[in-house]
């Protein structure tokens, strides 16, 4: 506190305590059918697998196989799942929401849980006649997630589109939004 505030700076000392047995994600892994093209099948097999990863005492890994998978509405990332694709160059989740606004299309991607990770994959906003009205990624407010990871991740939209073209983190017990633009 810059020199100020006496030896303890604002308060008095605190106690510290350090977990020393982290949490640690299972091996088991739920591999996802390759896409198939159609929005319902693509967004069924892919919550579906994180649904059963979900229900894991440790969680475990939803993978994704190379290819464009295409999802109609919000899915839902839930505690304990890591949701993996074979590379931001091999796996895409094209955001593709073409009926009118629903709670369930708030965001293309909701972190719910904690010790959550995406990775190795590319999350692209697609044109078309509906967006999710607050971005393409993010948080259950006014909850608080720890141990999130987002690596290697890649998130973009159709040239042009603005509208629910952005990630939405609400961090800091929903004190602050940081909104990141995709490029």
């Amino acid at each position: 506190h810059n020199g100020h505030g006496g030896d303890y700076g604002w308060s008095e000392p605190v106690d510290l305590s350090i977990d020393n047995d982290p949490w640690v994600r299972g091996s088991s892994v739920v591999n996802v059918p390759p896409p198939t093209g159609n929005s319902t099948t693509d967004y069924n097999n892919i919550q579906s697998a994180i649904d059963t990863v979900s229900t894991f005492s440790d969680g475990g890994t939803v993978q994704l196989a190379v290819g464009t998978y295409t999802i109609y509405k919000e899915m839902s990332l839930e505690a304990k799942v890591r949701l993996a694709g074979m590379g931001m160059t091999q796996t895409t989740i094209a955001v593709e929401m073409n009926t009118p606004f629903s709670w369930e299309k708030v965001y293309g991607i909701r972190f719910t849980g904690d010790h959550t990770a995406l990775e190795d994959l590319n999350v692209k906003l697609v044109t078309s006649t509906q967006y999710p009205s607050a971005g393409i990624l993010g948080g259950t407010w006014p909850i608080t997630l720890e141990d999130v990871l987002i690596k290697n991740v890649k998130w973009h939209s159709d040239p042009g589109l603005t509208q629910g073209s952005n990630m939405q983190m609400i961090a800091d017990q929903g004190r602050g939004n940081y909104y990141l633009p995709l490029e």
